[in-house]
């Protein structure tokens, strides 16, 4: 389900600022990229409605524009039409109005005059805030099972962390998350064996020997490349 105030702040943009422009913005101020782009695709969704509305009205108006030269024929009493010259110019000036309204709808983009956008003028200090993740030293007030994606696996290094526990690290499913949260343990506990079951494990030893400034940590290491730089600051 996409964030309600999040679909409104973009359906109020400008149509010129392009969807990447609006997504990059949206991501430095903190949203998640599932969140941006399901707003994203809701916003594209409800847009065509308010074309579709504007087009109607349109429409009514130049129905309008073609029906009034007769109006003066539907009230003499004679019954015969009225053809004045006012009449003549009015009938065929309506289908040039016609034209004229259609391109400007159809063709906003071609007008050379409109600066392009720049991020700063998205302003994203007016944007909602999103959620905040948890913090590494802070109590974790809701399951981390409860939570998905990127969340679940902030919460999951958060908790780890927290309670020097490194099985829960196993619980992470991203890759360099999953890194990130068994080498901070590995150099907290001064475990390098903890690096073994992960698949950058090469690069796990690395940090912790610069870490802790144990060498035989890079005796570890299998790649001979690697190994050769492991004691290099």
């Amino acid at each position: 389900m996409a964030n309600r105030q999040l679909v409104e702040y973009i359906l109020s943009l400008d149509r010129r600022y392009p969807e990447e422009q609006i997504k990059n913005v949206l991501l430095e101020v903190g949203w998640s990229l599932r969140d941006v782009e399901s707003a994203i695709a809701a916003a594209q969704q409800e847009a065509p409605a308010s074309r579709t509305s504007l087009a109607v009205a349109l429409a009514m108006v130049l129905i309008a524009l073609a029906i009034i030269p007769f109006l003066p024929a539907l009230s003499n009493p004679s019954g015969n039409l009225i053809t004045e010259p006012h009449g003549i110019i009015i009938a065929e000036a309506a289908p040039l109005g016609t034209i004229r309204v259609i391109e400007e709808v159809e063709t906003p983009a071609q007008l050379p005059s409109l600066p392009e956008p720049t991020p700063v003028a998205l302003a994203p200090e007016d944007l909602p805030s999103p959620p905040n993740p948890p913090a590494a030293n802070a109590p974790l007030t809701v399951p981390c099972e409860q939570l998905s994606g990127e969340d679940r696996d902030r919460c999951f290094l958060a908790s780890a962390i927290q309670k020097d526990d490194h099985r829960l690290c196993q619980r992470i499913r991203d890759l360099g998350t999953l890194t990130n949260c068994v080498t901070t343990l590995a150099i907290k506990k001064t475990q390098p064996v903890l690096c073994q079951d992960l698949i950058f494990e090469d690069e796990c030893l690395a940090h912790y020997s610069r870490a802790t400034g144990d060498e035989n940590a890079c005796m570890r290491i299998s790649s001979h490349e690697k190994r050769a730089t492991c004691a290099l600051p």
